[in-house]
């Protein structure tokens, strides 16, 4: 288990909307490296995972990522993604795709509004409810472990 954490500056202009959500301005990353300048080094990164763990994962993280590395030459390879957010439909009482603090209450977390919206937050706590729910009721396997 591992995490990298690391910040660009997107070298384009936030949406406003994005960043009401995230409260991260282009002010605030105008001093960040490029990612031009690390995604070789991040796509080996990713590339020596076994697994991917991401919160809507399969439907917008992985794409939008693999999207951006392909405009600078880095292909990455095909790993297994577990999508807390798809294989979470056992967290909501209609079966819908759970929002992450939807996950959170269902597995007796505390979301906290304060702090949401930060990828570092969001990540945490995502792994927090994805390790208590492989680890204490057998959710979130990958297909190689399903019989």
């Amino acid at each position: 288990i591992d995490s990298l954490e690391m910040r660009f500056n997107p070298r384009r202009n936030i949406d406003p909307k994005a960043q009401a959500v995230h409260g991260i301005s282009l002010e605030q990353l105008a001093a960040e490296p490029l990612l031009s300048n690390h995604a070789s080094e991040i796509g080996a990164y990713m590339g020596a995972c076994s697994v991917w763990v991401a919160h809507n994962g399969e439907a917008f993280d992985i794409p939008f990522i693999r999207h951006e590395f392909s405009g600078y030459g880095v292909r990455l390879p095909e790993v297994p993604v577990i999508d807390t957010m798809l294989s979470g439909l056992w967290a909501t009482e209609d079966g819908k795709r759970p929002r992450l603090e939807e996950l959170a209450f269902s597995l007796g977390f505390i979301y906290d509004h304060a702090k949401a919206h930060s990828a570092l937050y969001d990540t945490n706590l995502m792994m927090q409810c994805f390790f208590k729910a492989r680890n204490k009721y057998g959710f979130f396997k990958l297909p190689s472990e399903i019989v």
